[in-house]
């Protein structure tokens, strides 16, 4: 064997015997009035800390808001008028190009944002489109969509 190899060896053997030697001295560690009698598995547990007295401890709890606010944003009103060939409604119910603007008026009213979708289909005349645009222009109502039925 080389020089090398018996350094090796002798290197192992040295970690070997202080491997041992500190297992021998961890037992050391006992109190002096055990000393020779067998450990027993709960002599490894950390010590018990108390833990917090639990009235002490405060209790969180979710209480929801008693009162919450019903109607957050403010809601826009939206008309539908349906313009037939012979006929309009008014968010389904029948009316005459006056009572249209009066009523689109009290709507816009009470609520300046007011939009109305105009329904109407492609056998309409467009003149009658047009009519129609105008009352709801003239009572108050700027935003205005069209949409055509089938």
């Amino acid at each position: 064997m080389t020089l090398a190899r018996w350094q090796g060896w002798a290197g192992l053997a040295i970690a070997g015997v202080a491997l041992i030697a500190g297992l021998i001295t961890i037992r050391g560690d006992e109190a002096p009035a055990r000393r020779g009698q067998p450990r027993r598995a709960y002599d490894y547990a950390p010590p018990a800390r108390p833990g917090p007295d639990l009235a002490d401890v405060p209790i969180i709890r979710y209480v929801p808001d008693p009162d919450p606010d019903p109607d957050p944003a403010p809601r826009h009103v939206e008309l539908s008028v349906e313009v037939t060939a012979t006929a309009l409604r008014l968010d389904g119910v029948a009316v005459t190009p006056a009572e249209l603007t009066d009523r689109a008026r009290r709507a816009a009213d009470d609520d300046p944002a007011i939009e109305a979708t105009i329904i109407s289909s492609s056998d309409v005349p467009y003149a009658r489109v047009i009519e129609v645009m105008d009352a709801l222009r003239a009572a108050g109502v700027e935003k205005l969509a069209l949409s055509a039925a089938p």
